[in-house]
């Protein structure tokens, strides 16, 4: 997929994103991103923004990263297992078809769940913060990824090291507030 084709999937799976949190709000269904404070505090505010945006961008991005791998070749699926592997030892169980399966089905529910706007955020936080853990812990495992004090990238790292980024919003999603309704009746 060229550049300038993945922009355009990224740009219409946030419309749809933002589309969905639209229809969804207008059904009834209120989820703990929604401001539930009351229907005058909501005015046309559908979903904190905050949240809406560390889902759909990480979300567009990982799904179509899963897209681009389903039925890929078995060479590819076993260079990506013996990098894999590196971080996550228990990969190396695997064949090289149920690796490639295994990581195209889970970028695509991990992309899935931070667009899906009923999929509560600290449930798609916690599956973005699994699914980075595993990316950071490549970055670690592998000596030519960082530089001699084992923490700041190599030129080899850079590439890998923004993984550390998408585990930091996976733990901010993961601690995000709920809505003001809900604080309110804690502090009774």
């Amino acid at each position: 997929m060229s550049i300038p084709e993945t922009v355009t999937a990224v740009s219409v799976a946030f419309i749809v994103f933002m589309d969905t949190v639209g229809r969804s709000a207008s059904l009834g269904f209120v989820g703990h991103d929604q401001v539930a404070a009351s229907h005058d505090d909501m005015k046309g505010q559908l979903m904190k923004l905050d949240t809406a945006l560390l889902r759909a961008i990480p979300g567009a991005f990982i799904l179509n990263s899963g897209i681009g791998k389903l039925g890929m070749d078995e060479t590819t699926a076993g260079g990506l297992q013996q990098m894999a592997a590196n971080g996550v030892p228990m990969v190396e169980n695997m064949t090289p078809a149920q690796f490639g399966k295994f990581l195209s089905y889970g970028e695509i529910a991990v992309g899935a769940a931070l667009l899906l706007p009923f999929v509560p955020t600290r449930i798609a936080g916690a599956a973005l913060t699994t699914f980075s853990a595993g990316l950071v812990a490549n970055y670690f495992s592998i000596d030519s990824m960082t530089k001699d004090d084992g923490i700041r990238p190599s030129e080899d790292g850079t590439a890998v090291a923004k993984d550390t980024w998408l585990a930091a919003i996976g733990v901010s999603l993961m601690l995000a507030s709920g809505s003001k309704k809900k604080k309110k009746k804690s502090k009774k």
